[in-house]
């Protein structure tokens, strides 16, 4: 069986049962290789069960130091923008759990939110959908085992120069259309991978921890049990855990985006987007590893590994 061709009800081979399957969306992907010759592509926030055991210490205590829930089981539910009837809302609530629809729905989403817009007979209408979290599971299963994302696999990967459980190579393949399913069971084995439910929540924390080249968060924490783990950890400057520090944490903030907007209006721009350094360094980023420009690295590139320098490589990103 196809993936494309799972269907609500569907059971895998460690008996959960497909209890929603999400709606079709554009996503980030990553291809996999792992188990010598097998490969995978899923989006870059795909969840897999991953062993640690082999990783070297340093690669094993960035992991440990992760910790928290994610979602295993949310409330969907839709928020009209104009008037639905009756009817209409049934068509929504069996696209949100189904993913099938006999009209074009267009995805008007932004980073933070989800919107959608239908084109009715009648009329064009829009909607977001909300998520509520039901259930969690941790992010640590045993002292050897860890719900990891895609991109974080291929970050260690690339980071320790090492195999990271089955997997042993990857490719970003660019934006796929893709859909996820949950299950009963909060987890699924497919291909010999143990994949995590897919739920669109996940934390911004551990998002921002991963890419701690391009932005750093403070956290404010005054009941000293949902963020305090995360102290101490690279691309997270502050951890406030009374009132007093998180005023003092936010008048950083603001003093911070103050000066920002002073530098902005020196160069005589509004959009940071808009903001080209004069001056470049020497140093890329890539999947959470800093490289020198002329550093070799070796990449995969339509099915074919070459030698590419640090810069070349950057440069291929920065044209797709």
């Amino acid at each position: 069986m196809y993936w494309k061709d799972i269907k609500n009800n569907h059971e895998f081979k460690d008996g959960s049962s497909v209890i929603q399957r999400h709606p079709i969306h554009e996503e980030e992907c990553i291809k996999l290789y792992y188990d010598k010759t097998k490969t995978i592509t899923v989006s870059k926030d795909h969840l897999f069960l991953v062993n640690i055991s082999k990783l070297p210490f340093k690669a094993k205590r960035e992991i440990r130091k992760l910790k928290g829930e994610i979602p295993r089981r949310e409330n969907i539910y839709i928020e009209p923008l104009n008037y639905f009837s009756n009817e209409e809302l049934h068509i929504l609530d069996k696209w949100l759990y189904t993913g099938e629809c006999e009209y074009k729905i267009e995805d008007l989403s932004e980073k933070h939110f989800e919107c959608y817009s239908i084109h009715l007979p009648s009329s064009e209408k829009q909607f977001f959908v909300k998520r509520e979290t039901l259930e969690t599971d941790p992010i640590r299963k045993d002292k050897n085992h860890y719900w990891l994302k895609a991109e974080h696999v291929a970050t260690l990967m690339d980071k320790y120069r090492v195999r990271v459980d089955e997997f042993f190579n990857y490719e970003y393949v660019g934006k796929l259309p893709c859909f996820c399913v949950s299950t009963d069971s909060g987890k699924y084995d497919l291909n010999g991978l143990t994949h995590h439910n897919s739920v669109t929540i996940f934390s911004i924390v551990h998002h921002s921890i991963q890419h701690n080249n391009a932005c750093k968060i403070c956290i404010c924490d005054i009941k000293r049990v949902d963020f305090e783990q995360y102290k101490n950890i690279n691309g997270v400057l502050a951890v406030g855990n009374t009132v007093e520090e998180c005023c003092e944490i936010l008048r950083i903030c603001r003093v911070i985006m103050y000066k920002r907007n002073q530098e902005m209006q020196k160069l005589g721009f509004t959009n940071l987007k808009k903001y080209k350094p004069k001056d470049k360094t020497d140093r890329v980023w890539i999947t959470g590893r800093e490289y020198n420009e002329n550093e070799k690295i070796k990449v995969r590139i339509d099915g074919e590994e070459k030698l590419m320098t640090a810069k070349e490589v950057y440069e291929i990103t920065r044209r797709s």
